[in-house]
């Protein structure tokens, strides 16, 4: 059984916690029995590098307080077990400066709460992470751990959310998708959008707004494209 978004609210504001029980860790659900070691580098780093990871993906749940497991005819782990946490465990505001902390750019909507079990004062913690604009991404990790320790080098980790795992980008990988952005192609592209920007501009100084005719507006727009031929 796989997640959703509404599907998940629905459950998570009902307080009833064992109709997540089946659910498979995928692009849009990370389920952990432990909160995180916050006290530690590597913690701090793990909590960081999840959440950017669904914020580079399509947004998605960390729900703290279920146990899973991997099932022989599953790719992914899946919920087995509802295993509340103390709300002590789980304090909201450090989890909440945290991830401001040790991401950027700042991920929009961001949810970090504490919700209950009904009739109980244990229950879930939760990190909901929605759906980013596009030209927010991708959302890096500041502070980077390895072997336990803060990395003081300037250098910055990228992670997204694949099935059931967050993995930091490999060093290859992450070097082509920056070469992407190099490209001529892309260059090209940015040039116009800013000679786009600059008609604009001129336009509105000009005054109100009047009709232009159409074979001379479409001209204009090949003469910006020629231009970068």
């Amino acid at each position: 059984m796989a997640a959703d978004f509404k599907g998940l609210r629905a459950v998570l504001e009902a307080g009833d916690f064992r109709a997540l029980i089946g659910l498979a860790e995928d692009d849009l659900l990370e389920a952990k029995r432990e909160p995180y070691k916050l006290s530690e580098p590597s913690g701090r780093y793990e909590l960081a590098k999840d959440v950017t990871a669904f914020a580079n993906r399509d947004g998605g749940h960390l729900l703290i307080g279920l146990a899973t497991s991997r099932l022989p005819d599953r790719a992914t782990d899946v919920v087995q077990a509802v295993q509340p946490v103390n709300p002590d465990d789980f304090p909201v505001s450090t989890y909440r400066s945290i991830i401001k902390e040790y991401t950027y750019p700042e991920i929009s909507g961001l949810e970090v709460v504490f919700v209950p079990s009904s009739g109980d004062v244990s229950g879930i913690g939760v990190i909901a992470v929605p759906p980013q604009h596009p030209d927010a991404k991708p959302f890096l990790v500041k502070n980077v751990v390895e072997d336990g320790e803060s990395l003081k080098q300037i250098v910055f980790g990228y992670a997204i959310r694949k099935a059931d795992n967050a993995d930091p980008l490999a060093l290859k990988d992450l070097q082509r998708s920056l070469r992407k952005g190099q490209e001529p192609q892309a260059q090209r592209l940015t040039r116009i959008e800013e000679k786009l920007d600059l008609v604009l501009d001129a336009l509105s100084a000009a005054g109100p707004p009047r009709e232009i005719d159409r074979e001379v507006r479409d001209k204009r727009m090949r003469s910006l494209v020629e231009v970068e031929e």
